[in-house]
This record gives C-alpha cells, sequence and structure tokens, in this order.
C-alpha cells in the first residue's frame, strides 16, 4: 500500500509540474496578425501565388517545395505530370501510385505511359527546336 501511496504522491506531483509548466492559452489570431497582404478593397488574402489551373488540371492553389499541388484532373494530364520533364515531384508520383486503381484500369495506364514515352517533337518545329526537344523533353520524360 505504501509502494502504491508513492506512486500516485509522484504523478500527482507530475501532474502538478506538468500543469504549471504549460504556456497559457493564446487567442486565436486576429486578420492583422496573419501573414497577409491587404489589397485595394481592404480584404485580407493569402500571400501565396495563387496558383492558375491549366486544361486539363485542377492546383489546390498551395505550393509544396516550390511547386503546385495538384488536386485532378484528367488521366493524360495526370499521367504527364507523373513523367512532367521540368520536375520530379515523388510526393505526386507516391499518391498517384496507391491510388490510380480508383479511377483508371492499369492497361489504361500501362498505355497511356507506353504513348508519354513514345513522345513526339510538335510539328513545324525547325532542327534546332527538335534537337532541344531530343534532349530536354523526350530524354527526361523516358528516364522518369
Amino acid at each position: 500500500r505504501n509502494k502504491d501511496k508513492s506512486r500516485k504522491d509522484k504523478k500527482s506531483k507530475t501532474k502538478d509540474v506538468i500543469e504549471e509548466s504549460a504556456p497559457p492559452a493564446r487567442p486565436p489570431p486576429t486578420p492583422g496578425d496573419l501573414t497577409s497582404s491587404q489589397n485595394i478593397s481592404g480584404d485580407f488574402s493569402p500571400a501565396v501565388t495563387k496558383i492558375e489551373d491549366e486544361p486539363g488540371l485542377l492546383f489546390t492553389g498551395e505550393l509544396l517545395n516550390g511547386r503546385p499541388v495538384i488536386k485532378g484532373g484528367n488521366i493524360e494530364k495526370l499521367v504527364e505530370r507523373l513523367t512532367f520533364e521540368k520536375y520530379n515531384d515523388t510526393k505526386y508520383v507516391k499518391a498517384f501510385m496507391l491510388t490510380f486503381r480508383s479511377f483508371t484500369t492499369p492497361a489504361e495506364l500501362l498505355q497511356l505511359l507506353i504513348d508519354r514515352f513514345n513522345i513526339s517533337c510538335p510539328k513545324g518545329s525547325s532542327k534546332t527546336e527538335e534537337q532541344s526537344f531530343e534532349t530536354s523533353v523526350k530524354k527526361v520524360v523516358r528516364l522518369r
């Protein structure tokens, strides 16, 4: 019984110390406290740059590591972003690979990846543009 009593005393002392050392609750921030910019009409808008949706893709409006976060899109554009030539987004690749079966089949995904692998240079391109396309786009897409 003495052991139980000493344990209870230690627990209550620990609880008192935790409660005493806990910082006081802060009130919710006001619009003036937030990092924001005020526009001409007086409304507060986030300091984050608005990410414009592009045809076939929807963005959340947020940036993660300087890259726009994809919310949704058509399957062709989603596969294009999966093998995007400008940057590699490993979080997007992981999310896509975990969820693609909910909106497409493995066979359709494979065909879209094959089509993306066999990407061709835009028509009407000059020889220098074709060479640039080969090295900066086609090669990168094939590696991804």
